[in-house]
């Protein structure tokens, strides 16, 4: 079984003030979970696990609106973010600098033809595409432009191996041309950031925010498509793939700075297409990242 998330956006004009309340509420108990772990670690020298923080929250839905399971996926998630940062204590969420998030478990919810309900209230949906597989978790979420939508992770038959080259490919990363395979191939596209930058700064210079945010938000989503076709296009050539390790941070404190910003490498390194294939890690193998298939 492989993991497929789906997302879509929900139809929020009559339901984005609740979304919003009830996002506020999902802060206050990450902000909670945030103070009283930072207490134990001061007190006893020991961070609480998200069983501990769950328990300590008991009872609390009813009082903030929230579902029970969002309560303890938000005490487990905390918890999880925690252990990997490998930090005591992590940020602060805030109504002003935080994007809204509701987690649930599927018995919080309810689909129902282009709908899900939760607590109660029916949410209707933009169903680009049906859900497939079995619904485990999931959750609400915001974007910069306020819009909401509901996130579903779903267990999938594994789809049939195809038969690929067993011959590797390397990777290089650059900026005027963002993939370079070693075959020869080539994957450009134009900078996505120097295309906008007049009609940015004309935003910008007028204070209009929501259209700054909208031009953000399209560069977004059209970088974020270029490299979902490409990647996938990659790994259907090749099971082995070696993508060079350049550091975009050092790179990004020099006069290509935006440039390497428009590049995204981190987000073809992390690309989902990457991982998924055959069930592969994408693992660390000195200076390279290597894609290894199932035996």
């Amino acid at each position: 079984m492989s993991t497929l998330t789906y997302k879509y956006r929900i139809k929020d004009s009559q339901h984005r003030n609740y979304l919003t309340r009830i996002a506020w509420a999902t802060h206050t108990v990450w902000n909670f979970c945030n103070d009283v772990s930072w207490l134990a670690w001061r007190r006893d020298r020991k961070g609480l696990t998200g069983y501990d923080l769950a328990n300590l929250c008991a009872g609390a839905g009813q009082d903030l609106g929230l579902h029970s399971d969002t309560i303890n996926e938000i005490c487990l998630q905390y918890a999880k973010a925690r252990k990997q940062s490998r930090k005591r204590r992590l940020k602060w969420r805030s109504r002003k600098h935080s994007l809204g998030w509701i987690p649930f478990k599927v018995r919080a919810i309810k689909l129902v033809d282009d709908a899900v309900i939760y607590l109660g209230r029916v949410f209707r949906l933009w169903l680009s595409r049906p859900v497939q597989g079995q619904v485990k978790t999931g959750s609400f979420v915001q974007d910069a432009r306020g819009r909401w939508y509901v996130c579903l992770q779903c267990d999938v038959p594994e789809a049939p191996q195809l038969a690929l080259a067993l011959n590797p490919m390397g990777i290089d990363l650059g900026l005027t041309d963002q993939i370079t395979c070693s075959d020869g191939v080539k994957y450009s596209r134009e900078n996505l950031m120097r295309r906008y930058e007049e009609d940015l700064a004309k935003a910008q210079r007028a204070g209009k925010k929501k259209r700054v945010k909208a031009i953000h938000a399209k560069i977004q989503n059209v970088r974020n498509d270029w490299t979902h076709k490409v990647t996938t296009a990659i790994v259907k050539r090749s099971p082995f793939l070696y993508v060079g390790d350049v550091s975009s941070t050092k790179l990004a404190k020099t006069r290509f700075a935006k440039s390497t910003y428009d590049a995204g490498w981190g987000l073809v390194r992390t690309q989902p297409s990457l991982q998924r294939r055959k069930g592969g890690a994408l693992q660390s193998q000195q200076a390279c990242w290597v894609l290894r298939p199932n035996p």
